[in-house]
């Protein structure tokens, strides 16, 4: 079997940035997805939640049972964890990441980036000009989010290119131990264009020395065909040419771009000009001013192999850096996080002591005359141990340097022998004048931040682990504080751009956000919010909801209460069965076929959680949840958990009582009859089907922003088709009035669904609302119906 004809995949270790862009790129194939996990929350959450996919917790369970393939990585014990034995056990085929995506990435024209740094944010440029320009790439990049994009993997079936970070790490760290090869995980990559950023030594853990590290990129570059070409920074040319000398001989094109007269792409006159980098980009005697939303020459540098990339592709040099112009990076590259009081926030990935320098430098150059903080993760004792000298002399620049300890990778073990006490000291020895300490932990840090900083300072917080996670826990206001202080066994998250966890990706900050599993302690924080009067906003899976660009005041939480249990309740013969607000659709009817019950199929693609199904009373066609459901348990008024019967609930079109009567949904029970599991997978495969052919999946939107409307005797002269419908489809209407494509920005009227609307990147609330106007204009002056929307406004 091949991945691309399996119909559903299992990935163990799903929350990894790689694993994540690789779930995208399936799920657009027509592949259904599911994977597992550690419990913790990782900085792909968002974009998993939006692809809607179940996410099992650990590695013991049973594999599903309709699985037919299952890829691993080697974060989780790679071909040793469990479940991969379970499916070689089963028969299945089992693919590591690495050779998951060579099989994508070789069914293509395969574009592929490495090098120990900058790999990531070139893809993401590659990728983001062959999109502006209208050429659909596929690609796959190991980010949390390519900013404007809002995805960070794709498939196109239509294009040719495959745009993939080529990571050099081992497919398999433990292998030597077991005395075999290792394998790098960029192996298995066959490209026809290979860009590299830079030749450096790194992963001390699997590679001896730089010679190992160089040995291995030569055999990648050796693996481009006679006709390929590779890009490589000219600070590498003698390297390049050490490996010209060796067997096997590179068979490839070789083009050099970076400084100085080896370059054919040549960077010269790099300056910042109020907050912009910029230069000139210098081709075969033309020049080419070059300007990026982003800090640093090593960002420049990215951007002009990305103009070598994509000119051998044959793009014009003109339209490249206009797209690279609007580039405005991805999620934990140069990341702008916001500014709390008086103080701004960025985040950066840099790992690597010269990433970290560049870095460093890069804001000293955009912000000279104001105090930078750095507050630094260094990730794995055996990169720190290596690289030690480097890590010393890497802060020199910055103002004052804060550290946690060291964030060991889930591959290595603890080494007493280093740590960021070491690192700090030595610091302090090669610098004395330098401000520097280890303080231990991310909560350090974020008191730290919340005491010690003043109006106009700058903090970057640099590091491969956890280190971003501080900027969720600064609080914006007093309130905010006492309420950490009151509920401290909750983790609250600060000042959070709604667009971040909205399927919709719009939305401005909500000033604090929670995740709550325990309906008790939701009553609780609602009764200390009523007496000081600061609204509280719950929020679903945010599938169907609209936030202001303003954000949203007050308390945002979001009830995490997941889990389905079979009870031994009968209703008129139908079994009962109870599941958490929080719980996502697709867990939810999975649990109930695993268990023999129908009812449910047609549901599992609908998107965010059930609580939020239930307030919507969400519908496939003319199916409506609520005529499955036996009780809603609801936090009410006077903060008690009361249940209400099915008929107390007000279910009708798009609608239920909890939309107006103040009551939190926490528990649903469903009666459901016996059903048999092959039926339920071919209702499940056909309701799937149908949704992927008639709308814009895999699209940032809100779901479907109209409601159907009721069949006039004007409408049903104009369209005899459906003159026994008592509804029309409002998306079939806009349709009608020629409005799809139509745009405001970004937001668009999808061309798939009209009744979607679909944010191309970057789109606004207040866009959506004047393309909404728009739309409900024209559909009435056309039809004489007014529209009605079955989203939430919120903020």
């Amino acid at each position: 079997m091949e991945l691309l004809t399996a119909k559903s995949v299992y990935l163990i270790g799903i929350k990894g940035v790689a694993m994540t862009a690789l779930a995208q790129c399936l799920a657009e194939a027509g592949i259904q997805v599911r994977g597992c996990d550690v419990a913790e929350e990782f900085v792909t959450q968002p974009m998993l939640n939006r692809l809607g996919v179940v996410i099992d917790t650990g590695f013991e369970q049973v594999l599903p049972s309709d699985i037919e393939a299952v890829v691993y990585t080697a974060a989780h014990q790679g071909p040793a964890n469990p479940l991969v034995k379970q499916a070689q056990h089963q028969g299945l085929p089992t693919w590591s990441h690495a050779e998951a995506l060579g099989q994508l990435f070789n069914a293509k024209h395969g574009i592929a980036v490495c090098g120990v740094g900058g790999k990531s944010t070139t893809s993401a440029m590659i990728a983001w000009v062959l999109e502006k320009v209208g050429k659909k790439p596929s690609f796959a990049i190991g980010v949390g989010n390519i900013i404007g994009l809002n995805k960070s993997g794709q498939w196109s079936s239509d294009s040719p290119y495959f745009v993939a970070e080529a990571d050099e790490y081992v497919v398999d760290p433990a292998a030597p131990s077991r005395q075999e090869a290792i394998t790098p995980r960029f192996s298995f990559l066959k490209p026809h264009l290979t860009v590299c950023t830079n030749l450096r030594f790194d992963h001390p853990d699997v590679y001896r020395d730089f010679d190992h590290t160089l040995e291995v990129f030569q055999t990648f570059f050796a693996q481009l065909p006679t006709d390929g070409l590779l890009v490589v920074n000219s600070d590498d040319r003698p390297h390049i040419e050490m490996m010209l000398r060796r067997e096997p001989q590179l068979k490839a094109q070789i083009v050099y771009y970076g400084q100085g007269s080896n370059a054919v792409f040549e960077l010269t006159q790099y300056q910042v000009i109020r907050g912009v980098s910029a230069g000139m980009l210098t081709y075969q005697g033309q020049n080419y001013p070059l300007r990026l939303q982003l800090p640093g020459k090593y960002n420049m540098m990215n951007a002009v192999a990305a103009v070598a990339a994509c000119h051998q592709l044959g793009l014009s040099i003109s339209d490249i850096v206009d797209a690279l112009a609007t580039f405005r990076s991805t999620q934990r590259r140069a990341e702008f996080k916001g500014e709390k009081a008086g103080v701004r926030y960025y985040d950066d990935y840099a790992h690597h002591p010269h990433e970290v320098a560049e870095v460093i430098k890069a804001y000293k150059e955009w912000f000279p005359d104001q105090k930078l903080v750095v507050a630094f993760q260094s990730h794995t004792f055996s990169r720190t141990k290596a690289l030690f000298d480097e890590f010393v002399t890497a802060f020199e620049q910055a103002d004052q340097v804060v550290m946690t300890d060291i964030f060991p990778s889930a591959r290595e073990q603890f080494d007493d022998t280093i740590s960021s006490d070491t690192l700090c000291q030595a610091i302090r020895e090669r610098y004395p004048q330098s401000k520097v300490e280890n303080l231990k932990t991310n909560a350090a840090v974020v008191a730290f931040c919340r005491t010690q900083l003043a109006a106009g300072d700058v903090v970057l917080t640099v590091g491969a682990g956890d280190i971003y996670q501080i900027h969720d826990q600064l609080y914006p206001t007093e309130w905010a504080k006492e309420l950490a202080e009151v509920f401290p066994d909750i983790e609250w998250r600060f000042s959070v751009p709604m667009a971040s966890v909205t399927y919709f990706k719009i939305g401005g900050p909500a000033d604090v956000l929670a995740e709550i599993t325990q309906a008790e302690q939701l009553g609780q924080i609602w009764a200390w919010s009523q007496r000081r009067g600061i609204p509280i906003t719950m929020l679903g899976g945010a599938s169907n909801v609209i936030v202001a660009d303003e954000g949203i005041r007050g308390i945002v939480i979001r009830l995490a209460n997941s889990g389905v249990e079979l009870t031994d309740t009968y209703v008129d013969e139908k079994r009962v069965i109870r599941a958490g607000a929080g719980t996502r659709m697709g867990l939810l009817v999975r649990q109930a076929i695993d268990w023999k019950l129908a009812g449910l199929e047609y549901f599992l693609g609908v998107p965010g959680t059930l609580g939020g199904a239930v307030v919507n009373n969400a519908h496939y066609l003319a199916d409506l949840i609520g005529s499955h459901i036996h009780r809603v348990q609801v936090l009410d008024k006077q903060f008690q958990l009361t249940w209400l019967d099915q008929s107390e609930c007000d279910f009708a079109y798009d609608h239920s009582r909890f939309q107006t009567s103040g009551e939190v949904v926490v528990a649903v029970e469903f009666a459901l009859p016996p059903g048999d599991p092959q039926t339920s997978a071919e209702l499940v495969k056909k309701a799937t089907q149908y949704r992927a052919t008639t709308q814009p999946l895999g699209e940032p939107s809100s779901g479907c922003i109209f409601q159907n409307v009721p069949n006039t005797p004007e409408l049903k002269k104009l369209f005899p088709q459906f003159v026994d419908r008592e509804h029309i489809s409002g998306g079939f209407l806009i349709d009608q009035a020629g409005l799809k494509g139509e745009h405001c920005g970004p937001i668009e009227v999808s061309h798939k669904h009209a009744a979607f609307m679909i944010n191309k990147g970057g789109g606004t609330a207040a866009q959506v609302k004047e393309l909404i106007a728009l739309v409900k204009a024209r559909v009435k002056e056309r039809f004489q119906v007014e529209l009605q929307e079955e989203v939430f406004y919120l903020g």
